[in-house]
């Protein structure tokens, strides 16, 4: 190794001659890193030397020396990381970066390139005044290799650094000039291009939107997808893909001509990493977009190729195509039908269930939900039907991942919604309910427990064996109470509707009334500021209370229960009215004591008799049926209802309803008031329409039971009866 003592030392002669044959030689010797590695041990001043040499005055040794430098950067990182370490080394590159030898540009943006491939070098470079900006003009050289190197140095440099891609998307011209060379004659360019923008576009979100909005960018990458060349096709659907992952982008990217298509041809190449990026620009390009994802739906191929990737041995691109799926279902209901009736789809995402992957089990859980949501009872059964679902769903129940967690509840309540068979699916299949269950509890976010409270909920609306199955289950009631006081309206309102379902059920309610904190829980609620967390509680009291003296007792007993009762008598909502109505009426009936708290309660008696006028015949017979139980048998009750402000008037008027079971109630309504209150037999009678109204409904009702012919005998016995008899017949 003596002569590299020797070439030391003539570098540092100022022969130029000698300097570049020597530089020369020394090029070929530090072409093995096992040469370099010895050359730096015995010689560490080399470095230097070489580096002194990128500012000689003659072009030729600039030349070589950066070329030498580069070859030793080339070796090995950490020859890369000493040369960037050697004082005035970046200072010096910069500077041959605006030499009028291209071939110094060419050598000079290649080192760099090579220097900036290391984390520990980039920022020295970026930072370096001048760098970027040489590098950029270097963009616009009439030489394409030179095009080549500067790309390369850009794209490494903006590579896994936020950073560094902010401050070179930044810079000016430069995203302009690699947009320019995606439409070089020079193939390599073209790819090198669409690859430097891939890296600005991955690692700089802020230059998603600059990329997109630079004229040509969108044309220059479509020709690529239809390249020959595997490189080229993996670019352009990686810029699309980080191009559409920016909102403002998105529809631009979709409506594209060949973007879409191009895409969904991509899905069958013979290349894995081709497929899997098709398919995650596919999936950003659907994302939140419903005119995006109905272009998708509808080209030919697109959901075909996704599907087959569910079979992928590539779990990134399984994952993309079922989250690509999943974003085509949610945001455009007619490709659920679509991804439905593909012969590949449910058995491939039912199978990736099982995958090892946490966010390929995730993926394909929340495609299943979406493909099963909405107003298509076909889709929800074939999910349902489809072998393993539902088997495969409450298996990650019990993941360690929240995310999977959350996902495959979802999906359960999704396949539950208005499909009675799926409910007793799902309900027989063993640890979905448990499963449900322990996730009410979840140490996680508020949203496992939320996905999990709404499964419930759905399971057990109008299904009596699935309310059995979730009463009977340890922790179940307690479990829903606690999300009562969850900070989550959402998990609030799925707990509330889960026990008013359950309360349904005799066997249930007066467990759920007995549970400490359930009735407080509920009560609370009534003063949410969430409408549909408010209706939700009013249900399950209601029901709660309905034909359970003891629920109905310990109601009437919890502070702020009829208050908050009276009060969503002035809701805005209907079915809220509605209900409120009926849960006052049930806490009247069965339970007697009631009574006359309720009737105090300001605003108790107005707010029902308001009702009466609703334009909702539901809301009239809850309201009439709360004043009817209030009344019943009960004459102080009695007295004052009957001297509420329009009361009478309005109960009489509904004699006359079109439907017959308000008019029925009404009759019942008006022969409660009067049988224990003779105050109210005479307001009746002297009501105007009321004995014509109970003679014209007992003509109509042919049951036994004439509640009207009763109310008539009640209220006109005596000589008042002849009188009206004889003008009703005139």
């Amino acid at each position: 190794m003596a002569w590299f003592s020797r070439t030391s030392d003539l570098l540092q002669r100022p022969d130029v001659e000698g300097q570049r044959q020597l530089l020369q030689r020394l090029s070929g010797k530090v072409q093995s890193a096992a040469g370099t590695k010895k050359l730096l041990s015995e010689h560490p001043s080399c470095l230097s030397v070489l580096v002194k040499l990128l500012s000689s005055s003659s072009a030729a040794v600039q030349e070589q020396a950066a070329r030498v430098l580069g070859s030793i950067a080339q070796a090995e990182t950490t020859f890369a990381n000493r040369i960037a370490k050697t004082d005035g080394a970046i200072t010096s590159l910069t500077a041959l970066l605006s030499s009028k030898d291209s071939d110094i540009q060419l050598a000079a943006a290649w080192l760099l390139a090579h220097l900036g491939n290391s984390r520990a070098n980039d920022k020295a470079v970026v930072q370096e005044p001048g760098a970027l900006a040489g590098l950029v003009s270097l963009l616009s050289s009439r030489e394409t290799d030179v095009q080549t190197a500067a790309i390369e140095a850009l794209s490494n440099l903006s590579l896994e650094s936020a950073a560094n891609s902010e401050r070179i998307g930044q810079e000016p011209g430069a995203i302009t000039a690699l947009t320019a060379l995606l439409s070089s004659k020079d193939s390599d360019v073209r790819v090198k291009a669409a690859w430097g923008l891939a890296h600005l576009a991955l690692d700089g979100p802020a230059n998603r939107g600059a990329i997109g909005h630079e004229p040509g960018v969108l044309t220059g990458l479509v020709p690529l997808l239809r390249s020959r060349e595997v490189d080229a096709q993996q670019a352009a659907a990686g810029v699309l893909r980080w191009l559409a992952d920016y909102p403002a982008n998105r529809e631009r990217v979709g409506q594209q001509p060949g973007t879409i298509a191009g895409l969904a041809a991509l899905l069958n190449s013979s290349q894995a990493t081709v497929q899997r990026a098709a398919a995650l620009a596919l999936r950003s390009t659907a994302l939140e977009s419903p005119a995006n994802s109905e272009r998708i739906g509808q080209e030919p191929g697109a959901i075909t190729g996704m599907t087959a990737l569910l079979s992928s041995n590539d779990s990134v691109a399984q994952m993309a195509a079922a989250w690509g799926l999943a974003h085509l279902a949610r945001e455009c209901p007619a490709n659920r039908g679509r991804i439905v009736q593909d012969p590949g789809a449910l058995p491939g995402l039912v199978a990736q269930l099982s995958s090892r992957e946490a966010k390929v089990q995730e993926a394909a859980a929340v495609a299943l939900r979406w493909l099963a949501a909405g107003q298509y009872p076909e889709n929800r059964e074939r999910v349902g039907n489809e072998p393993g679902a539902v088997a495969g769903l409450a298996a990650l129940l019990s993941s360690s991942h929240e995310t999977v967690q959350r996902a495959a509840a979802f999906a359960l309540r999704g396949i539950a919604f208005e499909s009675p068979s799926n409910k007793d699916r799902i309900g027989q299949q063993p640890g979905a309910i448990s499963g449900l269950i322990l996730l009410l509890s979840s140490r996680h976010v508020h949203s496992v427990q939320c996905a999990a409270a709404s499964a419930l909920k759905n399971l057990a609306c109008d299904c009596s064996a699935n309310k059995r199955r979730i009463g009977q289950e340890p922790s179940a009631i307690t479990g829903l109470i606690a999300l009562l006081s969850s900070k989550d309206s959402d998990a609030q309102w799925a707990a509330a509707w889960v026990l008013a379902h359950l309360a349904e059920s005799r066997g249930n309610d007066e467990g759920i009334g007995q549970e400490p904190g359930a009735v407080t829980g509920l009560v609370t609620l009534l003063s949410s500021s969430k409408a549909r967390v408010q209706n939700a509680a009013v249900n399950a009291l209601s029901n709660l209370a309905l034909e359970s003296p003891g629920n109905s007792k310990r109601i009437g007993q919890e502070p702020g229960a009829i208050t908050g009762l009276t009060a969503l008598l002035s809701s805005k909502n209907s079915d809220t009215q509605l209900e409120a109505a009926w849960a006052l009426a049930n806490l009247a009936l069965e339970f007697r004591s009631n009574q006359e708290p309720i009737c105090l309660e300001p605003g108790a008696l107005t707010g029902l008799v308001t009702l009466l006028s609703s334009s909702k015949a539901g809301v009239q017979k809850a309201a009439v049926n709360a004043l009817s139980n209030l009344a019943l048998e009960s004459p102080g009750s009695s007295e004052r209802v009957g001297q509420e402000p329009g009361a009478i008037t309005r109960l009489v008027a509904l004699l006359s309803s079109s439907q017959a079971s308000v008019q029925q109630a009404a009759a019942a309504a008006l022969k409660c008031l009067a049988s224990d209150s003779s105050a109210n037999k005479d307001r009746i009678s002297k009501e105007p329409g009321a004995i014509q109204g109970l003679a014209a409904l007992q003509q109509l009702e042919s049951s036994p039971d004439n509640t009207a012919a009763a109310t008539l005998e009640l209220l006109t016995r005596g000589e008042v009866l002849n009188h009206f008899m004889c003008l009703f017949k005139e």
